[in-house]
């Protein structure tokens, strides 16, 4: 499948219901896209950002709960001199809940939910996604010459309690603007994802959210956030992100992966 670019034109957000959309973004294709330029920085585990003040839990009825692990593979994280560079593109972010006296504890009681970054990936799967000539739309107006050759097909849907579980597995997946917060984007997988400020925000989910792509493109500011759900002063750490990206990573937008855990009532 040919390379795409979005040119973008003024857009209204609004927020959407995923199989239907009153107001949606609108996406045109003029031309080839150009590989963008990458630029590195350091965000291995050490250095990765963590927000929260100390609270002294021996005094602490309720502490907040933990962060869930941020794990990035693939393309995007470059291997230099013994260290993990990620793509300046993709943005990392963790944070405690905060206790029951509004404070955060600076540290991850869990280790294994710390930042895990590799730039060993093989998943030859996604790219013969192509072949299906199939797309999903998540919120995005999309020219006709944008999916010429393509066929629509809907994301398999699991109705738990108040949510609907969703896995999508085409060869291009387009996400635009802001989740529905009853909707949990927890399984994508493409050849091909697009994403043009996409907003999505899981909450009350324990499971892993996981993005696949063989190619993935960027278009303005894109957050994909977990957060923590409890029962009494028991908490359940946010939910797992897990991006995976195998050959290229295009345009000039960027992706913050966020994971928070609960606070206290």
């Amino acid at each position: 499948m040919k390379f795409k670019i979005l040119i973008l034109s003024t857009l209204t957000m609004t927020p959407f219901l995923f199989m239907a959309c009153s107001k949606p973004l609108t996406v045109n294709i003029e031309a080839p896209q150009a590989i963008a330029t990458t630029t590195a920085e350091d965000t291995s585990p050490a250095n990765a950002e963590t927000s929260g003040s100390v609270a002294k839990e021996s005094n602490e009825k309720c502490v907040g709960g933990d962060p869930g692990q941020i794990g990035v593979h693939g393309i995007l994280v470059k291997k230099e001199a013994g260290r993990n560079l990620l793509d300046s593109r993709i943005k990392l972010k963790q944070s405690t809940g905060l206790s029951d006296s509004d404070v955060s504890v600076d540290k991850i009681r869990t280790p294994k939910n710390k930042i895990v970054l590799s730039n060993d990936i093989e998943v030859n799967y996604l790219a013969k996604l192509t072949a299906n000539n199939t797309y999903i739309n998540f919120g995005c107006k999309l020219s006709q010459k944008l999916i010429t050759g393509l066929t629509e097909v809907k994301s398999e849907v699991i109705v738990k309690k108040d949510k609907s579980m969703i896995t999508a597995e085409a060869a291009t997946i387009f996400i635009c603007g802001a989740q529905e917060s009853s909707q949990v984007l927890f399984s994508l997988k493409a050849d091909e994802i697009i994403m043009k400020d996409a907003n999505i925000n899981i909450k009350n989910f324990t499971g892993i959210v996981s993005i696949s792509a063989y190619k993935l493109q960027l278009f303005g500011k894109n957050t994909v956030k977990t957060e923590g759900t409890a029962l009494g002063n028991t908490f359940f750490p946010a939910s797992p992100i897990l991006l995976n990206v195998t050959q290229t990573l295009f345009g000039e937008g960027t992706l913050s992966l966020i994971t928070a855990g609960g606070s206290c009532p």
